[in-house]
């Protein structure tokens, strides 16, 4: 990551890592009404940029996961109740789900976060953990997102792949 963007050890949570990108808040917070990315308070990082940095991220995340035997996939995270293979899933569907499949996904489940992650994880999870990251890796350049936020994106990937390395 580029040297003036800071990764804290511990988020507001006191157990997940926090990056902030200069200009998009920590973690890339921001209103529910705003769409782009907004200007960065140095103009010097792009979208393009940033995209690299995610996609940097996840290819680092699956070269770690490569040599996971199959008991390993099935730890807890520290994402709640999802295991490894849950939290690659996850990432999977969030790199392949845009904007309005997201929005009719959420609707679908009557705004149940928990219900829509459900679907999602069963959508993209495969028969195998050597399924579940194979279907990973296909997403590793993908530029698809819910929102148009890319830091957010960026910050997605960087603590769940910390929820899946630090257990």
């Amino acid at each position: 990551l580029p040297a003036r963007w800071v990764i804290h050890d511990v988020g507001p949570d006191h157990r997940r890592p926090m990056i902030d990108v200069p200009g998009a808040g920590l973690n890339g917070d921001r209103t529910s009404t705003e769409r782009e990315d907004p200007p960065l308070a140095d103009s010097t990082t792009t979208r393009d940029e940033l995209w690299a940095a995610a996609h940097a991220e996840r290819t680092a995340l699956a070269a770690d996961l490569a040599d996971l035997a199959d008991q390993q996939w099935a730890q807890p995270s520290l994402c709640g109740s999802w295991s490894v293979e849950d939290v690659v899933a996850h990432l999977t569907a969030a790199a392949g789900t845009g904007r309005v499949r997201w929005l009719t996904s959420v609707l679908g489940a009557r705004l149940d976060t928990d219900v829509h992650n459900a679907r999602r994880l069963a959508e993209h999870r495969g028969a195998s953990p050597g399924e579940t990251l194979a279907r990973f890796r296909r997403v590793l350049t993908s530029t698809t997102a819910a929102s148009g936020h890319t830091a957010a994106w960026l910050g997605e990937g960087v603590v769940h792949a910390q929820d899946v390395r630090r257990p």
